[in-house]
């Protein structure tokens, strides 16, 4: 025997989905808003990180460009120094050098 299922059944049935399908069109509205944010702040953080990215590169090239002056100013000093001149200003050669050996004391505490 078939169960006969009356209009009321049906209209509430139907009015169950409606208030479901209301709530899950909200939902996906308001995920798709969220959604829309978020793309535009990460585009935003994009470009800022590219413009940022390319002012670092200039000052890293303005960077290098003045290391580059400062050495070829310090090798045109360091040719002009002689033995000679060395003399003239009081100094004199070391007869015995003595080098630390730092690799004896790496990693060891001092223990007392």
């Amino acid at each position: 025997m078939q169960k006969i299922i009356s209009k009321k059944q049906i209209r509430t049935v139907a009015a169950v989905l409606y208030a479901v399908e209301q709530r899950a069109v909200t939902l996906l509205l308001a995920a798709l808003v969220v959604l829309a944010f978020l793309y535009v702040y990460f585009i935003g953080s994009a470009v800022v990180h590219v413009v940022e990215r390319k002012e670092v590169q200039h000052t890293i090239a303005n960077v290098s460009s003045r290391i580059a002056t400062l050495e070829v100013d310090y090798f045109e000093q360091k040719s002009t120094i002689t033995e000679n001149l060395a003399t003239e200003m009081n100094f004199k050669a070391v007869a015995q050098k003595d080098f630390v050996d730092r690799t004896r004391y790496l990693g060891r505490a001092s223990v007392q």
